[in-house]
């Protein structure tokens, strides 16, 4: 399931040249009609932001959109983040910043792509570095990620 994933070329073509965590499968989501799920996450250390993208495999449509809808607690709605037409009516934009992201179904499939504006994992980086904003090109980069995501869904 690993290939379904956004690959490092494109992670490197949208600003994130640098893999925090490799993509793996072993992976697992703690609901048992969605079992399985992969995750990769990028980095740009320099920006101080990162990418992570994540699918689940569900047992069916009805399974990927209850648990996808589980998102909701963990980034809330955000009228600033409509979703991507191509994502379909189940898409959802939500943030709880410093993340961003966006969730939607896709047949027995739930993906989850998010811009993390404050991705340090250094402890001397200043409070006000760790509240960076989601920039148009983060915003744009976000939508890329998440048509880019759908289209290997297919």
């Amino acid at each position: 399931m690993t290939t379904r994933l956004l690959s490092t070329s494109w992670a490197r073509q949208h600003g994130f040249p640098t893999v925090a965590k490799k993509a793996i499968s072993t992976h697992r989501t703690g609901y048992k009609k969605c079992g399985s799920a992969v995750e990769v996450i990028f980095q740009n250390t320099r920006a101080l932001d990162g990418m992570i993208d994540e699918v689940f495999a569900c047992s069916s449509a009805g399974a990927a959109k209850t648990y996808v809808d589980g998102f909701t607690g963990l980034y809330p709605k955000n009228a600033l983040l409509v979703p991507p037409r191509p994502l379909g009516k189940t898409a959802v934009g939500g943030s709880n910043p410093p993340l961003y992201a966006y969730f939607w179904t896709h047949g027995n499939y739930g993906a989850l792509v998010v811009i993390d504006t404050a991705a340090s994992t250094n402890p001397g980086i200043t409070l006000e570095e760790k509240n960076n904003p989601l920039t148009a090109l983060l915003r744009t980069d976000l939508v890329d990620a998440a048509l880019k995501q759908d289209s290997l869904l297919r």
